[in-house]
């Protein structure tokens, strides 16, 4: 279980603006990637709910002001989508002062099923920005191309399983064009994850990825899932399994430079079982 961060010790809980009290809050710590190395011992949490209104803001802003603010270190500040606007952000930075070393915006959508989490931390002086970003395979749009080319934080993409399979199905040539889209855009991805059915319902789509991902010279941990949009057992699909199996084998070499690499059992071969010194991963169907 990923360990939880002690809170900051003069308050000693988070604070929490707007949160509707019949929702549950959200993870103190993303749990969508392994970035438990990144997070600080103690650090002040800040929960910014839907409900924001007048009365809201100005609680916040007051707290902003208080004594507290200027002296922090680490501060984790976590928005609903329905809360996050430029003008909130901005307020909320302007009173992170020089002595904040560590500080996460999250940004979280329940409907949507997205998050996106942007961690600076201040190293020997110099910051380091990371970028975590979670969206459903059928929620790829052209903007994340444009988004992910404006950034240079290091880059973990997760896409998880589609909102609406069928409709994944039904616009997939598209999807996976705005998927390699994205990939060729960026050269910071650090870790990448999303559903086999991006490989398995095109031939072509396994080479043309793994083409891009031998040129990200900062990937290292690539996690494959078992399709949600495709049934493995279909006859249709079976021979589509093979050969993307073989892929994997045919690419050992490439997947032996990574620090992980996780695939569904049935796609590992002998030869997949041992690559270089890291033996790959399975994820269980």
């Amino acid at each position: 279980m990923s360990p939880t961060p002690l809170l900051h010790p003069d308050i000693g809980h988070p604070l929490v603006f707007g949160w509707p009290r019949d929702i549950p809050l959200p993870s103190l710590i993303t749990d969508s990637f392994p970035a438990n190395a990144l997070y600080p011992i103690r650090l002040l949490q800040i929960i910014i709910g839907p409900n924001m209104d007048a009365a809201a803001d100005a609680a916040l802003h007051l707290f902003l002001g208080t004594r507290l603010v200027p002296n922090l270190e680490c501060v984790s500040v976590v928005f609903h989508a329905g809360s996050f606007t430029p003008h909130r952000l901005s307020r909320v930075q302007q009173y992170l002062g020089p002595s904040c070393v560590w500080s996460e915006i999250r940004v979280l959508d329940p409907t949507l099923q997205t998050e996106t989490t942007t961690i600076q931390v201040i190293n020997h002086g110099q910051p380091m920005h990371f970028w975590f970003l979670v969206i459903p395979a059928d929620g790829i749009d052209e903007r994340l191309a444009n988004d992910l080319s404006a950034s240079s934080a290091s880059l973990n993409l997760k896409i998880i399983p589609p909102l609406s399979p069928q409709t994944f199905l039904n616009h997939y040539d598209l999807i996976l064009s705005r998927l390699i889209d994205a990939l060729r855009s960026t050269t910071h991805l650090q870790r990448l994850s999303f559903p086999l059915d991006f490989l398995l319902k095109d031939a072509k789509a396994a080479e043309v990825v793994f083409d891009i991902l031998r040129s990200q010279p900062q990937l290292e941990e690539l996690e494959l899932h078992v399709p949600a949009a495709m049934d493995l057992d279909a006859e249709g699909t079976r021979v589509a399994v093979n050969e993307l199996a073989k892929t994997f084998t045919l690419e050992s070499r490439f997947l032996s430079r990574l620090k992980r690499f996780a695939v569904p059992v049935r796609f590992i071969r002998t030869r997949l079982l041992s690559i270089g010194n890291n033996p790959a991963s399975c994820v269980r169907d």
